[in-house]
Order: structure tokens, then C-alpha cells, then sequence
């Protein structure tokens, strides 16, 4: 049942990060992960990761041009997981 409830969600929300849904859902990030995974293999939705946190539709996410420098200084910063609708 929640397998179907995160896969309806990332469906409306079209596009959500990995902490997003484990907030809305109160479930640790791993297990989210793991039901993620059966719809990637579905290809219903895709996985996207980001190294900075302005999620946008370039690779680098939209960082301005120091988008390096921002990289280098977010580099211990775990990555951003965004999850997507497939087009």
C-alpha cells in the first residue's frame, strides 16, 4: 500500500527530493529509497543527482557561473536526490 501512496505522490507532486518524501511519508530515507527504486525500474519516475541544493533543470542545477566554486564548498555535503515524473 505505501509503495502505491509514494508512487502517487511523486506522481502529483512531479517532481520531490529524497528528504521531502521521507518527511511527508515519516520514513527513513533508506527504505524510500529502496520503494523509489521499483518505480525507476518502471520507469514511471527518473532519479536525478545533484551535487548543490538549487535543484533546477540544468545538470549543475541552475548554480550561477561559480557553480564550481559552490560545488567545492558544498563537497561535504551529501548530494540532493530528486525524484521525477518521466516524460
Amino acid at each position: 500500500m505505501i509503495l502505491l501512496n509514494i508512487r502517487d505522490y511523486i506522481l502529483k507532486q512531479q517532481e520531490i527530493t529524497l528528504i521531502e518524501l521521507a518527511s511527508h511519508f515519516q520514513i527513513p530515507e533508506s527504505a524510500i529509497k529502496k520503494m523509489a527504486d521499483h518505480w525507476l525500474q518502471k520507469k514511471i519516475i527518473d532519479k536525478i543527482i545533484q551535487q548543490c541544493d538549487s535543484i533546477g533543470t540544468s545538470i549543475c542545477g541552475n548554480c550561477a557561473t561559480s557553480c564550481a566554486l559552490k560545488l567545492e564548498e558544498k563537497a561535504s555535503q551529501k548530494p540532493v536526490i530528486l525524484y521525477r515524473v518521466c516524460n
